[in-house]
């Protein structure tokens, strides 16, 4: 049930991200909007693995990365998308540099 679950939400999510991109490929907000989609629909992926495809001899540590940077990039995905959407301006540089940058 649970893969059927996993499977129909991966289904939905390639759908929306296809709709939203091809309604305006050129438009930002439409760009960074199918970007967290994107990954939203690499997030369910890795959980519909994870989750559904049990071994024992899987190395866990490396899933926990996987999810951790997905979800980092989920998260800048979408900070973008807030900056460009209402107005479909451009993204200011210095605070996404400041924004992204490690540390």
């Amino acid at each position: 049930m649970l893969l059927l679950l996993h499977l129909f939400l991966l289904f939905l999510l390639v759908i929306l991200g296809f709709y939203i991109f091809v309604a305006d490929p050129r438009s930002r907000a439409n760009q960074t909007f199918a970007a967290f989609i994107s990954f939203l629909a690499l997030w369910t992926t890795k959980d519909l693995i994870f989750w559904n495809f049990h071994d024992k001899f899987f190395v866990w540590d490396h899933w926990a990365s996987a999810s951790f940077i997905i979800a980092l990039l989920m998260q800048c995905a979408l900070v973008v998308f807030a900056w460009v959407f209402p107005e479909n301006a451009r993204t200011p540089r210095r605070k996404a540099a400041i924004l992204f940058a490690p540390g």
